[in-house]
């Protein structure tokens, strides 16, 4: 059985504190070299840190994509797991990136051990707690590890990656094979923007058919998460709980630079502007208009995240 929580979550000032932890700008004119990872993470791994290249720019968009969630839901996780987490759980993060939230859950949950896996090797690899590692791995190739292995399986933000049959068909079957019967699997997607202005649907629309051309999930991608995992009828007792998130000004300072690192029209720039049949050009200015009407037309997004038991 299938249960539905939606809640409007308008990020508001409170926001801006956090940003000015997470990110300070006079550290990185003092220091043009690097940025400290522990500064990034706020956690005392025993003291010590480690230095990211500012030229990295995708680890540095990673960790402030991962605080802007956590603002947004106010917590790393929603299924009600926390008592296992205490005790001695196995968790594993499925496209961990940069590794933040496997970082901090590890420290927060010192009994419990951690592992994340992903296909680039963008996470740490010399400084963390002795209860969580890191592996390299393509989920498509198989999870190296066996049946039943996990007590929380957890991924976010990955339904792009993949085409639909691969996520359908490959990525959810081998999270739930090595999830252990009675285990918690949690997926965390992002929706298609909310009360767009006309430049921004323009966009959209493309992105969507060029999606759909190639085989990619476009819309309803909640929704769709959630069917698919009910089909399966390996797991029960699936909640789907939902939050819409402004961007722009009506998301304070934060919201503003997650903005500015979420933008995703540039690394798309090629194939959808050969797609619309436009000039790369014109495709910029196309995104510049998208992002002068944001505030306008006070866009937001929606995030979703599905939880369920394996049978």
């Amino acid at each position: 059985m299938c249960h539905y929580e939606h809640e409007i979550t308008w990020v508001h000032n409170e926001i801006d504190d956090i940003y000015s932890e997470q990110v300070d700008d006079s550290d990185k004119e003092d220091d043009q070299d690097e940025v400290s990872y522990e500064s990034l993470n706020s956690l005392d791994f025993q003291g010590a840190t480690r230095s990211l290249s500012k030229d990295n720019e995708e680890i540095d968009r990673l960790h402030l994509q991962h605080y802007y969630f956590k603002y947004i839901w106010q917590k790393n996780f929603s299924a009600p797991i926390e008592h296992k987490l205490k005790e001695n759980a196995r968790v594993l993060d499925v496209g961990c990136g940069a590794g933040t939230w496997l970082l901090e859950m590890s420290t927060d949950f010192p009994r419990s051990t951690f592992v994340g896996v992903d296909i680039a090797t963008m996470y740490p690899s010399d400084v963390m707690p002795l209860n969580c590692e890191f592996m390299q791995c393509n989920v498509l190739d198989g999870i190296q590890f066996a049946d039943n292995t996990f007590d929380f399986v957890h991924t976010r933000l990955m339904t792009f990656a993949f085409i639909d049959n691969e996520w359908f068909e490959k990525v959810i079957n081998e999270l739930i094979r090595v999830l252990k019967t009675g285990g918690t699997l949690e997926i965390m997607v992002i929706d298609e923007y909310k009360t767009q202005g006309p430049v921004t649907a323009q966009l959209c629309n493309a992105l969507f058919s060029y999606m759909h051309e190639n085989g990619f999930m476009n819309n309803l991608i909640p929704d769709r998460v959630k069917d698919y995992l009910n089909s399966t009828n390996q797991l029960k007792d699936i909640i789907q709980e939902e939050k819409l998130v402004p961007t722009g000004k009506l998301a304070g300072n934060f919201g503003i630079s997650f903005e500015d690192l979420h933008n995703t029209w540039p690394s798309v720039r090629v194939p959808l502007s050969t797609h619309m049949g436009i000039s790369s050009e014109n495709f910029d200015e196309l995104v510049d208009k998208c992002v002068n009407e944001i505030d306008e037309f006070k866009t937001c997004f929606n995030t979703a995240r599905i939880y369920a038991i394996k049978n």
